[in-house]
């Protein structure tokens, strides 16, 4: 019987060195080493087989180095021919989806050029707490788009609607503080370094990490120290879990401060819907198992698809436009930048606009085609 099964072993190992490109790497490797283990040491490998197996009972694995070396001969083989099927799948998603990945690199390229803008003219607007923010949610903004975009072109909506999903809420408070006007920037900016202390106590009580750095902890109790003095103990009370919390004197008064009555306060509807589907996604709860983007009836699937990314693609599009209006908007209200700079703005953002609509008619569409196909 021993004898059989070695047998069995031998036959299947030939067959799949011999077909080696619809094998799996991990029972490859397994059945490379067996073959190993037999031709180099046939009188004791049933006794070696046995030690073996009596691993498969315990979590302490030992590390075995001639099975490292067989990873690493095939694997790179199997790595290059799945990356090789990506570049492929890629390609076909370019083809496809070519003028609308255009329309997303250039609306890209549109954003960062305003924002450049925006930074050359800071020193001639008032260098307010407001423009300083604009200025770095405007930076974060565009880099969620870049991500945005490259999962995108990867084919994964799923992932790329969790990154709008932080655009979103980047754009509506934005929107909350701007309106609002310089004193809740303050507060926005006075509740970094209350948060800096969240962490730092999360860090020594739940991870048990000492902070390493003691002078950074002193300056920052003197920094807590001055706020509480300018805002209250419940401003900088630490204890204190909701990180609204800078939000509360902007909100209808007994409103428990939290992202979503930010959102109503400006009342925004827009973007709500995909906000939605995105939380699901990146939430464990059971509606996540129904809620991928790249299978027609939602269910979870294991890699990259050529449907769900004109959703993300549509609504991250909106939203970086609507930091865009802002940042524009702090340009054109200052007579003492440029005329031409102005002009550059304004330019910039029309053409930006229309590339949004574009993006709006085109790719939905582009995608539905795939359906009629």
């Amino acid at each position: 019987m021993y004898e059989d099964f070695l047998k069995d072993i031998m036959k299947e190992i030939d067959s799949k060195e011999n077909e080696i490109e619809d094998t799996n790497l991990s029972n490859l490797i397994v059945m490379i080493w067996l073959k190993n283990k037999m031709e180099l040491d046939d009188n004791n490998f049933k006794e070696n087989f046995v030690k073996i197996i009596t691993e498969l009972g315990s979590n302490d694995l030992k590390e075995d180095e001639e099975l490292n070396q067989i990873l690493f001969m095939f694997g790179y083989k199997m790595r290059e021919d799945i990356r090789l099927e990506n570049k492929g799948f890629r390609n076909r998603m370019e083809q496809h989806y070519g003028l609308e990945f255009y329309y997303l690199e250039l609306f890209e390229i549109l954003s960062r050029e305003l924002g450049a803008l925006y930074e050359k003219n800071l020193d001639k607007l008032d260098n307010s707490q407001t423009e300083k923010l604009l200025r770095l949610q405007h930076i974060r903004a565009c880099s969620i788009y870049a991500e945005v975009i490259h999962l995108i072109k990867g084919g994964y909506g799923t992932g790329a609607l969790t990154r709008f999903r932080s655009l979103h809420e980047l754009a509506v408070i934005t929107e909350f503080i701007i309106s609002n006007g310089e004193a809740a920037a303050d507060c926005y900016f006075d509740y970094l370094p209350v948060m800096q202390k969240k962490d730092i106590i999360f860090q020594e009580k739940v991870l048990g990490e000492a902070l390493l750095d003691e002078n950074y902890g002193s300056e920052l109790e003197a920094t807590l120290s001055e706020i509480e003095h300018k805002r209250g103990k419940d401003f900088v009370n630490v204890r204190n879990y909701n990180d609204y919390v800078w939000a509360e004197d902007y909100l209808l008064k007994g409103v428990k401060p939290s992202f979503n009555q930010i959102r109503n306060a400006i009342q925004r509807k827009e973007g709500i819907k995909p906000y939605k589907i995105a939380s699901n996604n990146i939430h464990s709860a059971p509606r996540s198992l129904t809620s991928s983007l790249g299978t027609l009836n939602g269910e979870v699937n294991g890699g990259a698809s050529n449907i769900g990314v004109s959703l993300p693609g549509t609504w991250s599009t909106h939203e970086l436009l609507q930091i865009n209006i802002l940042v524009f908007e702090k340009l054109n209200e200052n007579e003492s930048i440029g005329l031409i700079d102005r002009l550059q703005g304004m330019f910039t953002l029309k053409m930006m606009t229309y590339i949004a609509k574009m993006l709006y008619s085109n790719f939905p569409n582009k995608e539905e085609s795939l359906f009629e196909a």
